[in-house]
């Protein structure tokens, strides 16, 4: 039986959209367990959106979403807010604010387009191509469940009502 995108919490829709993830980081070596799942972005090139996908480390644990100056630099986000300092499983990272439209992409069902707040750590402090979508910031605006069974590795998403 194949599973279905929409889950459903008593009458209400929980979930309209599902994905596969990635529990090891094709990324990085030696990195843990994590939950990877796919985003697309769009970087802002004048008047001209340019479709960015990649990978995101789904992390509940994390207190806000963080990205690399890197690739905020290509994707041409604006940043906002005093500096702030953040501590990590990496250490303490600091940098500012920036928001961006974040589209988690579906393989079955609707993709989800949500704003997500990231910090944007400075130059050489983080992991340039690594970007985790923390619980503040993007994780308390959606409906999330993750199902493992089995080795099939589905993440449902859905907006909040």
């Amino acid at each position: 039986m194949s599973p279905s995108s929409e889950l459903r919490l008593g009458d209400q829709v929980f979930s309209s959209g599902r994905a596969k993830y990635l529990d090891m980081s094709p990324l990085q070596s030696g990195s843990g367990a994590r939950i990877w799942v796919g985003v697309q972005a769009f970087a802002q090139s004048g008047l001209e959106a340019t479709p960015c996908v990649f990978l995101a480390a789904l992390d509940t644990g994390a207190g806000m979403c963080v990205i690399g100056a890197e690739l905020a630099k290509e994707l041409g986000l604006s940043l906002f807010g005093r500096k702030a300092t953040l501590s990590t499983a990496y250490g303490p990272v600091s940098g500012r604010h920036a928001r961006l439209q974040l589209q988690m992409m579906a393989e079955e069902g609707d993709s989800l387009l949500a704003e997500a707040t990231f910090l944007v750590a400075e130059e050489g402090g983080w992991p340039p191509q690594l970007v985790i979508l923390g619980y503040e910031g993007l994780l308390q605006r959606i409906r999330l469940a993750i199902d493992p069974g089995d080795g099939r590795n589905h993440i449902y998403f859905g907006s909040l009502p």
